[in-house]
């Protein structure tokens, strides 16, 4: 029979886990949407479409690798190659393996008893493996604190909204290893640190080493927490040093994990292991806001939503109030009763220095890079939960050791359980809210223009969209992309925005003929041999808007360009057979739209982007009179408009397929767009009113060189000359 020592654990386990699983199976019944938008938003098996569209390109890799045995679609020069993704030439198939081997495997267990397919067995994973960071921070927390501190940190845990988010059924990518990983890593060393065993000792050394190791097949910022415990531990030896402690355990437990970590990661990575760990810092400046610009390129990172800074309500709301207040609370109470030498045996008598000084500073590196960029959240969240508990657990203590518990001991446990419940039942209960911002990444409209070109397109055919939905296309239509979530921040972020952003139609159908058919050659040559970005750009945008002679002309007379190295260009820019291509435009491009145009003009010598007029807005009026959320009215019997009381340059209103144009004040510099059977305006820069954009993505309009070859109702492909 098992014991109340044992059965309550696995009973708080499997409360943990029930909590967290079920509540992120919820994902799959779209219960926020009604019946005719949910049919939109399921796939081919009836569940919904993946909450992110890099999912597609995880779901690739494991296609391949099921399939040929590595994660490319074939060899290229005794690599593994994904010819699909930065088409062309393609890119190797590296990738953190780890999500890739799970998904695998994973498939093949369900498969033991039931059929499945991968899309689904992948799209179920993550509800399985996101609870499993709760468990592992009750078992931290209860060698502190108790039980009850335990089973609330493990709840606030799988309960956080941008951990749950980011775990749901559905977003099949890495962030479910986020935080179960560091924390096994951690609570492994401690064991470690803490056991009087030798033995045991030597093994969850070897244990907190091989999860770095885990985590470093993970993810590629895997590093923080290596480095955390580093800089943590060093500081504790100086305290253990300046106070005359003994060391010479903890030393050799945190000098052996050291040694053990660098050199699992050296002999599963190689070299390129050990360099993302020297430079594991590093890897975290492009996503910071304020940095515009990769070298003298865009830095795409500035268009993308996780990655900008939050304000204070967006911070408090993606870690969890509950957990953000305890936790801060915590740290300073925690740090009171450590102080105190008569307080600390009562309440914390298990917790060392060590855990504490741990804890502390990863909450106070979490904090500053969360405070920099809301990608950043998740590396707060556990740190937070544990200080959480922690406090919970002092707080029963505190009860336990009141005149309360000395008359009844029944009326403590009923307070302790009501203690819990009410730290725990908001941040579940709060999960329905969450679920209020959660949609698939795509639906029927993209799957059904993915079919059309897998059965009206050749094999060689490029697409040419926007890069986020280049892993869903690579998956669904089986065809290669110019770029795409994982190729994003490139120079071909300008090149394509500046295809959308020009009102030159030869110009923008020369850069997506010289992307399509030779890549990145053309450009890279001239920006070698100029050693000039800003020139180089110039010159193609010179050249690929005109014919072949007229652009040797250019080089050669405008430039002096020697005829070899023109011809090299030239051969790239304007190709004798140039590769098929088609353009994908979608209703969803258009909230994307402002940085279509800071990227398309982005000035190469300031090396930024102006800041360009652009704002959407929706409106319910129903009478003649139409006011619209972000200040714009439309009379629709006169069809005079304005915008926070500013008349534009001009008005397009578009309305049963017929577009009318109206010009207003000549002194203005933005136009209007009402898009009357979507109830919603557009407004733009009045430079851009005749732009590639305009034209194809949001007035859906063809012009002489683009003409639609598919069409639904937010989808469009067009044929490129």
């Amino acid at each position: 029979m098992i014991n109340r020592e044992t059965l309550i654990p696995i009973i708080l386990i499997l409360m943990i886990f029930s909590t967290g699983f079920f509540i992120r199976l919820g994902s799959a019944d779209l219960h926020q949407y009604n019946q005719t938008e949910k049919q939109q938003m399921l796939d081919q098996n009836g569940l919904p479409y993946m909450y992110e569209l890099d999912s597609y390109y995880n779901l690739r890799l494991t296609q391949n690798f099921l399939k040929n045995g590595h994660f490319g679609d074939q060899i290229k020069n005794n690599q593994s190659w994904d010819s699909l993704s930065y088409s062309p030439p393609g890119r190797p198939a590296e990738y953190p393996p780890l999500i890739i081997w799970l998904a695998a495997a994973f498939f093949f267990l369900v498969n033991l008893f039931i059929k499945m397919p991968l899309l689904d067995t992948s799209f179920w994973l993550p509800a399985f493996i996101g609870p499993l960071a709760g468990i592992v921070g009750y078992l931290f927390v209860r060698k502190y604190a108790g039980e009850f501190a335990g089973f609330v940190t493990g709840i606030l845990i799988v309960t956080a909204p941008v951990y749950f988010m980011r775990t749901v059924a559905g977003f099949f990518d890495t962030d479910m290893f986020n935080i179960l990983l560091p924390l096994l890593t951690v609570f492994f060393f401690s064991e470690a640190i803490e056991t009087p065993n030798k033995q045991k000792m030597l093994l969850f050394t070897l244990f907190s080493a091989i999860s770095i190791l885990l985590f470093s097949l993970a993810w590629l910022g895997w590093s923080y927490i290596f480095y955390i415990m580093l800089f943590t531990g060093l500081i504790y030896i100086l305290l253990c040093k300046i106070q005359k402690n003994p060391i010479k355990k903890f030393l050799g437990v945190f000098s052996l994990f050291i040694l053990l970590s660098i050199i699992a990661v050296a002999l599963t990575s190689g070299i390129n292991g050990i360099i993302t760990l020297i430079q594991g810092p590093l890897n975290f400046l492009p996503f910071l806001p304020g940095t515009e610009s990769t070298g003298a390129w865009p830095n795409i990172y500035v268009s993308v939503g996780e990655l900008h800074k939050p304000v204070w309500d967006e911070f408090v709301s993606g870690v969890g109030p509950v957990n953000l207040g305890l936790g801060i609370f915590g740290i300073f109470i925690i740090a009171s009763i450590m102080l105190r030498s008569k307080m600390r045996p009562i309440y914390l008598p298990n917790l060392s220095w060590f855990v504490f000084i741990l804890i502390f500073v990863w909450i106070t590196l979490a904090s500053l890079a969360y405070s920099t960029s809301a990608r950043f959240a998740m590396l707060l969240i556990p740190s937070l939960a544990i200080f959480s508990g922690i406090l919970i657990g002092i707080a029963i203590e505190y009860l336990k050791k009141s005149p309360l518990h000395l008359k009844n001991n029944r009326i403590t446990v009923i307070a302790s359980i009501l203690l819990v419940a009410i730290i725990c039942i908001p941040p579940i209960v709060n999960i329905d809210q969450t679920f209020s911002v959660l949609f698939p990444g795509a639906n029927d409209d993209m799957a059904n223009a993915a079919h059309w070109f897998k059965s009206n397109t050749s094999n060689e055919t490029v697409i040419i969209t926007d890069w986020s939905y280049g892993h869903f296309f690579t998956e669904y239509a089986d065809r290669p992309v110019l770029f795409d979530g994982g190729s994003q921040n490139t120079p071909r972020a300008y090149w394509v925005s500046k295809a959308f952003s020009t009102d030159n139609e030869t110009l923008s159908a020369g850069i997506m003929r010289m992307l399509s058919s030779s890549g990145d050659d053309s450009y890279l040559t001239l920006e070698n041999y100029t050693k000039n970005t800003s020139l180089a750009v110039k010159i193609m945008n010179n050249i690929l808007g005109v014919s072949k002679d007229q652009a040797r002309e250019i080089v050669i007379n405008q430039y002096g360009i020697n005829s070899n190295l023109t011809e090299k260009i030239l051969n790239g820019t304007h190709p004798t057979n140039s590769s098929p291509f088609v353009v994908f435009t979608n209703d969803g491009m258009v909230y994307g739209g402002y940085w279509t145009f800071v990227f398309g003009d982005w000035d190469f010598d300031k090396v930024k982007g102006a800041n360009y007029t652009y704002s959407g807005g929706f409106t319910n009026s129903t009478g003649n009179i139409k006011k619209f959320d972000n200040g714009a009215v439309l009379d629709v019997k006169t069809n005079k408009s304005s915008w926070n009381g500013k008349l534009p340059h001009s008005t397009i209103i578009v309305e049963k397929n017929k577009t009318t144009t109206f010009f207003n004040d000549k002194n203005s510099d933005f136009c209007m767009i009402f898009l009357m059977e979507k109830k919603m305006v557009l407004i733009i820069d009045e430079k851009y009113r005749n732009s590639i954009f305009t034209k194809l993505v949001v007035l859906k309009q063809p012009t002489k060189l683009f003409k639609p070859l598919y069409e639904n109702n937010s989808s469009v492909i067009w044929a490129g000359k």
